[in-house]
Formats: structure tokens, C-alpha cells, sequence
């Protein structure tokens, strides 16, 4: 079978689709091109004579100020610099065109490939457990939906000089078989962009969430927690993630996804890159975390020096952060890495918490996993994690 795309879609959960062990995330960023290598780009450049070291220079060439012969074939061999024209039609026709139709072509192989893992499912009982076939299927059914829009919007003049504008606005609208390099970089710099606009409010309506349910049920341990969290809030450049833990308990009561207030999920929308955020942003949000949950033990089991470049960067874009355009991937990869161990500290910390009230309770069956409540509060502390840059260089 050839290599075929693995085109992006999060449109099903495991729950919904038994062809797969994990369920979807709610939204990725674009993937590469090819299975397992990163936007290959065929270059092409003049060949140019190498110049020869001179020691010296010559009192001819001093005097006449001419050029050595293959410097001076060299510029004559050289193309002029596109006209005016020229590079508007590449700016606004034959760039886009050229995107369309090679897009199509990947999002067809990848369907194919998806329609031949779901035949072998159907048919020979063959369950997908590898993470980068799973990411395969969530990509295709996600393209899917978005196919048709963004073949509209390539079509108009100056589709791509628009790009930028139209991230800001809706930061997933791309299908992941349009994307190439250039446009990954302009989606991931109004990303960085938006996301660092965002964190300071994302911030305040935690602090708002946070005070107006505390005094609304004033218990000497949520004031306790309160108060540690203003600590943790005045003192910005010295937090850590164990500070953060210390407050999953006030962040599960007071300020997660089943107990904070409308206005604060929505950000938290707007911040994770919802398109519509203001349309079911909690049960969209609960569909995140989810998979963040689950993927982050795939991770963990594959590790993350499997991922390519843009895996990687696809990865912690899904998962909130901010600086991913200016950094370098061994600096990504180790934040990868830190937000993995924080992840599995706050599971760790719950998981036993949660049997043992399970097992107070007087129920009789195995907790499997964590209740919603606890699930919910796991969104907030990433976001608070990414809001505040505690992993990885800021």
C-alpha cells in the first residue's frame, strides 16, 4: 500500500467509534503532509561557479574594476526578478490553485486509507490502537467538514495574504491537507498572538469565578484555598507545579467545567481555539480534555521523541501553549516532556482520592476512571498551567 496522508479529523470519540481506542480531540492544528516526514519542499537554485580564494588582488582588476569571468557569468545567467504581475499571480492564483488541487489529492489517499481501516474493522475485527493511525482518522472526518468552505476561500483573490486575519478569527478553519509550511507559520504566529492576549483575562475570570463562589460557600477550607490561590496569583515569576496541585480540589468546587460560570468557559474556549466558541463550549470543552487525557498516556507510552517536528508542535498547540514559533525543538520536545509529568502528578493526585470516596460511598463496583467532576477540574489546571507559562521556557 503507498504512503498515505495522515489527514486530520477529530469528529469522533472512542465512545462513538469502536474502530478506535481513544476518542477525538476537539480541535488540532494542521499536520505535515506525508505520514512521517514535514512539508518537503523541492528547492531550486542556479548553479553558480565556486569563486576561487584570491590572496591578493591584481592591479588589473583594480584598474579596470572587472569582475572575475565566472562571477560575472554567473550574474549573467541569473534570472531577472519576477515583475510586479508576476508575483501578484502567484500571490493570487497560481498559489492557492496549486494548494487546492495538491490538497485534494492528499485528502482523497487519506480517505482511502481511512476506508480501508475501517473495512479490515468491519470485516477482519482489526481495532486501531496505534496513536499516529488514530490521529489519521480524527484528521480525515475533521477535513471533511471543512473541505468544502476553504476550497471557497482559496478561491478568492488574496486568499493567502488573508490568512493571518482569518486565524485570529477562527484558528481551525483550514483543512490539514491545504496546509504548507508558510501557512503553518502564519497559523501558529496569530495563534501565539491570541492566546497571549488572552491569558490575562483568562486569568482575571478565574480570579472572579474563584472569589464569587468561595463567598457564596465560605468553608474554612475553600477560604484557606482561596487565599493560597491570591498567593500564588501575586506572585507570578516564583510559581510551581506543585503549587498548582495544592489547588486542584478549589479549582474542582469553584472553577471548572461543571462549576464555573459561563463567562470563564468561554474563554477558556476562545483560549483552547474553538471555532463558535460561544455554541456548547462546556460539552466542546469536556470533549477536549478528554482526549488530552487519554492522549497524553499514548504519549507517554510512545514517547515524545517519536513525533516529528510538526507532530510535535501540532501536539502542544492542541494542548494550549503559547510560544511555539519562536522556540527550538529541543526546547519544545523537553516542553512536551514537563507537561506529561504534570498531567500524571494531577492524575496521581486524584485517581486515589477519588476511589477511596468511591469506596466511602458504599458502591460495590471498581472506579474505573475519574468522575466528570474531577475530569473537569484537569481543564482548568492546564489552562492555568499554560496561562501562567509554567512549563517549558517562557
Amino acid at each position: 500500500m503507498s504512503t498515505i496522508v495522515p489527514i486530520r479529523s477529530r469528529a469522533a470519540t472512542a465512545s462513538r467509534l469502536s474502530l478506535v481506542s481513544a476518542p477525538r480531540p476537539l480541535c488540532l492544528s494542521p499536520p505535515p503532509r506525508t505520514t512521517r516526514t514535514l512539508f518537503q519542499r523541492t528547492i531550486s537554485s542556479q548553479s553558480v561557479s565556486p569563486v576561487p580564494a584570491q590572496t591578493t588582488l591584481t592591479n588589473t582588476n583594480f584598474k579596470n574594476n572587472n569582475p572575475p569571468s565566472n562571477i560575472q557569468e554567473a550574474l549573467d545567467s541569473s534570472p531577472a526578478p519576477p515583475s510586479l504581475i508576476r508575483r501578484w499571480w502567484d500571490a493570487s492564483i497560481a498559489g492557492p490553485a496549486s494548494i487546492l488541487l495538491t490538497g485534494l489529492g492528499y485528502f482523497w489517499n487519506g480517505s482511502m486509507e481511512s476506508l480501508q481501516m475501517y473495512t479490515d474493522h468491519r470485516q477482519k475485527g482489526v481495532v486501531v490502537k496505534d496513536r499516529a493511525k488514530i490521529i489519521h482518522l480524527q484528521r480525515n472526518k475533521r477535513d471533511l467538514l471543512r473541505i468544502f468552505p476553504a476550497a471557497l476561500y482559496l478561491a478568492v483573490p488574496l486568499a493567502i495574504p488573508l490568512l493571518p486575519y482569518m486565524f485570529r478569527v477562527a484558528p481551525n478553519f483550514m483543512p490539514t491537507v491545504f496546509v504548507t509550511e508558510d501557512i503553518l507559520w502564519k497559523k501558529l504566529r496569530a495563534v501565539e498572538k491570541r492566546r497571549s492576549a488572552l491569558a490575562p483575562k483568562l486569568l482575571a475570570a478565574f480570579d472572579n469565578a474563584i472569589e464569587t463562589s468561595v463567598s457564596k460557600e465560605p468553608t474554612p477550607q475553600a477560604k484557606q484555598l482561596a487565599q493560597r490561590w491570591k498567593q500564588l496569583r501575586g506572585n507570578p515569576t516564583r510559581n510551581t507545579e506543585t503549587q498548582l496541585i495544592s489547588l486542584q480540589i478549589l479549582m474542582r468546587d469553584h472553577a471548572s467545567l461543571v462549576s464555573a460560570p459561563t463567562s470563564l468557559i468561554r474563554i477558556m474556549a476562545r483560549f483552547v481555539g474553538l471555532g463558535m466558541h460561544a455554541v456548547a463550549p462546556q460539552s466542546r470543552l469536556f470533549t477536549w480534555i478528554d482526549w488530552i487525557i487519554k492522549d497524553d498516556k499514548l504519549l507517554r507510552a510512545q514517547g515524545v521523541n517519536s513525533l516529528t517536528d510538526y507532530e510535535l508542535r501540532e501536539a502542544l498547540d492542541e494542548r494550549g501553549f503559547i510560544n511555539l514559533s519562536q522556540k527550538t525543538i529541543p526546547e519544545l520536545r523537553n516542553t512536551l516532556s514537563q507537561h506529561l509529568k504534570f498531567t500524571k502528578h494531577v492524575t496521581e493526585t486524584i485517581v486515589p482520592r477519588s476511589r477511596a470516596a468511591h469506596l466511602r460511598s458504599g458502591s460495590k463496583d471498581a472506579l474505573v476512571e475519574m468522575p466528570a467532576d474531577e475530569i473537569a477540574s484537569m481543564a482548568s489546571m492546564i489552562l492555568i498551567a499554560r496561562a501562567l507559562q509554567l512549563h517549558g521556557p517562557p
